[in-house]
């Protein structure tokens, strides 16, 4: 494994945490669109818009409402992890770092990567072994 691979993975779950996802989790009804699975956005067009919207002498300020049109709904780019609904009191016992037990008959047994699900909206990412789904990143509100 790469040498970087770790601080900058470790960047991005930060940035996630800091900035995405607070900024994610406020969207007004108004501001979600569906995006194709094929329609990516390079960072030439990210910084283009962003600089578009940032106003003038204040170089390095994220300007969010500039890029997010660019902005894909979480659950787009988890699709490809098994993914596991879950009642709001296991939702709970996860926010605080408890492994739950999976149930249902598609529930997988295991997997190495996973997401759980709470009312559509995700709760966090982790494995699933023996039939319980344990956290590794907790998503909270």
């Amino acid at each position: 494994m790469h040498s970087l691979y770790r601080p900058v993975a470790e960047l991005m779950e930060q940035v996630a945490a800091d900035v995405v996802l607070p900024r994610y989790q406020n969207l007004a009804e108004d501001e979600i669109s569906e995006k194709a699975a094929d329609d990516f956005v390079t960072i030439a067009e990210l910084e283009a818009a962003r600089a578009a919207g940032q106003p003038e002498g204040e170089e390095g300020r994220w300007d969010f409402q500039a890029i997010d049109e660019f902005v894909v709904d979480t659950s787009a780019a988890l699709d490809c992890l098994p993914q596991v609904n879950v009642t709001d009191e296991a939702a709970t016992k996860i926010r605080l770092g408890n492994p739950v037990i999976v149930r249902g008959r598609d529930a997988p047994l295991e997997a190495e990567e996973a997401c759980a699900l709470s009312r559509g909206r995700l709760v966090a990412i982790g494995a699933i072994e023996q039939g319980m789904f344990k956290p590794k990143r907790v998503f909270t509100a």
